[in-house]
């Protein structure tokens, strides 16, 4: 599976099964490489008429998208199923910080259309939970959602989470930040130059 901790399959059982509300059972498992073409076409279809979401995902875009996620040091890949079929998935890492704390990076939870509000998400996220804590001992938990819809925004915050005050999110097309950061380099170039005189 590629994790960097030795399972200990009596703290972290390697599967889970879950009754949902509406009768099904979900089993969870670790994401192996050959889901992630599957993992893809759920994302993308989970994205695909997502209301108030201005994300389109092609199912190869998103394939790779988190099998890098599933790379990283000190991640946790879940996978959702019922009846053998992939229905979800939660993806992130643990990062320790300067302060001692150690954040687990929630990056992608999702659950197809038809199987949302079932409580899947919620299985998916306290199975990733349970394995972080026993593994990377996380002292919080961080995630980005949408500002401008409800669920899962209401969700989260029930959780717990809260809008941190003092950080934002900011973005910028990788081709203005180059653009922007070579006119400073040669500002700072030119201020050198004259400093040495």
């Amino acid at each position: 599976m590629g994790h960097p901790i030795p399972l200990d399959s009596s703290a972290v059982p390697t599967m889970s099964e879950h009754l949902l509300k509406d009768g099904q059972i979900a089993q969870i498992r670790f994401a192996e490489p050959a889901d992630f073409p599957t993992l893809g076409r759920v994302y993308a279809e989970t994205y695909a008429n997502a209301e108030g979401v201005n994300e389109h995902w092609e199912p190869e875009d998103a394939e790779r998208m988190l099998s890098t996620i599933n790379k990283f040091p000190n991640h946790i890949g879940l996978v959702a199923t019922i009846n053998d079929k992939i229905v979800g998935g939660s993806f992130g890492y643990c990062l320790p910080w300067q302060n001692g704390t150690k954040s687990f990076k929630q990056l992608e939870t999702f659950v197809l259309p038809t199987l949302q509000k079932t409580g899947l998400g919620t299985h998916l996220r306290e199975d990733r939970r349970k394995i972080a804590e026993v593994w990377y001992h996380p002292t919080d938990v961080e995630l980005v959602t949408f500002s401008n819809i409800a669920h899962p925004k209401e969700w989260y915050r029930r959780l717990g989470f809260r809008t941190e005050k003092d950080l934002i999110i900011m973005t910028a097309p990788a081709d203005t930040e180059k653009a922007n950061l070579q006119k400073e380099v040669a500002s700072v170039t030119s201020a050198g130059e004259r400093a040495q005189g």
